[in-house]
């Protein structure tokens, strides 16, 4: 049997994020961060030269605050998704800091912008353009194919999710839309697998959607939905403590 020795000394950096005073300093510095996104939110002539960046005038708007299911999570002008339809969905795109992948992040759906959110799937979308130039551009306009979904649909008797598809295979929902100039949704569940056995409680659940408008006569749009029912890890104890700021 050997054993590893390795030729230099551990660096010094190494064990610190291990360290409760380097873990509050950092949840200090997010904080602060936080603090100066917010103050950018609202478009001004005046202020930091990184505050256009933050600007989050569309999701504030009065006709669209109440799509937004919490109050201080909102996309940014910038990187907000833009839907085809003109409909406002809070929803942001994302790209990969290492691969240049492009993903979307949204809130869990409420119940008046369900509609818009599966528009998201049933209509090519891209990110906005910028004029700064990137190694990774925006992919062309395409529909996205699969939902992950990280929270439950309800928590300690809070609603974080609102229901969209059924829940039995073969049974299908409609959704209308927000404005009349759009056709309705349809949802139809085409099958669920989970991993674990027979009688035991699933960590996650494998749907597949079939989404299409209403009277259009177009086919389906299959999508995934990956539901992960259970927190592997805990939250940070010092950051679960600013979560509901």
């Amino acid at each position: 049997m050997s054993i590893y020795v390795p030729s230099q000394p551990t660096p010094p950096w190494l064990p610190r994020p291990l360290k409760e005073s380097y873990i509050r300093a950092v949840s200090s510095e997010l904080r602060e961060r936080e603090h100066l996104r917010e103050d950018c939110h609202s478009p001004s002539t005046i202020g930091p030269s990184y505050a256009a960046e933050y600007v989050a005038s569309i999701a504030l708007s009065p006709e669209n605050a109440r799509c937004n299911r919490y109050i201080d999570v909102l996309p940014y002008d910038k990187s907000r998704v833009i839907l085809p339809t003109g409909a406002y969905l809070n929803a942001s795109w994302v790209k990969e800091l290492a691969g240049g992948k492009w993903t979307v992040a949204t809130q869990a759906p409420l119940e008046n912008t369900v509609h818009s959110f599966l528009s998201m799937f049933l209509l090519p979308v891209t990110p906005i353009r910028s004029g700064s130039t990137s190694t990774s551009p925006p992919p062309p306009a395409n529909r996205l194919r699969t939902i992950v979904q990280l929270t439950p649909n309800v928590e300690g008797r809070m609603a974080k999710a609102f229901p969209y598809f059924p829940k039995v295979v073969g049974e299908e929902m409609t959704w209308r839309p927000p404005r009349d100039d759009n056709s309705p949704i349809k949802v139809k569940l085409l099958d669920v697998t989970s991993p674990e056995e027979e009688g035991e409680q699933p960590s996650w659940r494998h749907s597949v959607l079939a989404l299409s408008y209403k009277g259009t006569g177009d086919p389906p749009h299959l999508v995934r939905h990956l539901h992960f029912l259970v927190r592997l890890l805990p939250p940070p104890r010092l950051l679960r403590a600013n979560a509901s700021r």
